[in-house]
């Protein structure tokens, strides 16, 4: 059976363990059913090489230099997006909080809020 490096939800890759897949894929608290649910809908990927990096990088920062061949462990992979449905499931059950909850803000997005003045002008919705 494949395993797996996170017991449950998002941890940080040096608090993981092995485990099979089924028994970790769906988060910690969360209901038979709403495992059942997020299980459905995982595939298995199967582990194997890939070339990561670039032979010339543009910025020496990026550490994306040079190419080099990898291994990569299988893991499981949702086979679609998660829904707003199921994600509202998944926080109800589980008290989860983004980064952006805890903290107040997200760096990812950070940079990339479009100007006021570019939004399009829409009617209020009522």
């Amino acid at each position: 059976m494949s395993k797996l490096k996170a017991p449950c939800g998002c941890l940080p890759a040096s608090d993981r363990e092995a485990g099979p897949i089924g028994d970790e894929v769906a988060p910690c608290g969360a209901s038979d059913t709403l495992r059942t649910a997020i299980l459905a809908e995982m595939r298995c990927i199967p582990g194997g090489f890939f070339e990561m990096g670039t032979s010339r990088s543009r910025y020496d920062v990026d550490l994306d230099s040079p190419r080099r061949r990898i291994w990569v462990d299988g893991f499981s992979l949702g086979a679609t997006t998660v829904t707003n449905r199921l994600f509202a499931r998944f926080v109800d059950e589980t008290g989860y909080r983004t980064t952006a909850e805890r903290e107040g803000w997200s760096f990812v997005f950070a940079n990339f809020l479009p100007d006021a003045a570019a939004w399009p002008k829409h009617p209020p919705l009522t």
